[in-house]
């Protein structure tokens, strides 16, 4: 049985890649960077970023305005 810890990097990573398909899906014009700290996507600017946690991920969503009947969003500034 594997390690619970592994087994939640391998999870975070299989959401991460489903995420950052469906990311790209969207448009030919997105751009990935990859930082230190996270993964960017962009068209001009910064639309979304993941940030990798232990066991997670962290998403950052701009613009601020979401239509989110469970919030789930919360702003940060």
């Amino acid at each position: 049985m594997p390690a619970p810890i592994t087994t939640a990097v391998s999870e975070v990573k299989s959401i991460f890649n489903e995420l950052r398909e469906r990311i790209l899906a969207i448009d030919e014009s997105i751009t990935e960077t990859v930082r230190v700290y996270y993964v960017g996507y962009r068209v001009s600017n910064n639309f979304v970023e993941v940030h990798f946690q232990k066991g997670a991920l962290k998403i950052y969503l701009r613009p601020i305005e979401y239509d989110d009947p469970r919030s789930l969003v919360q702003p940060i500034s």
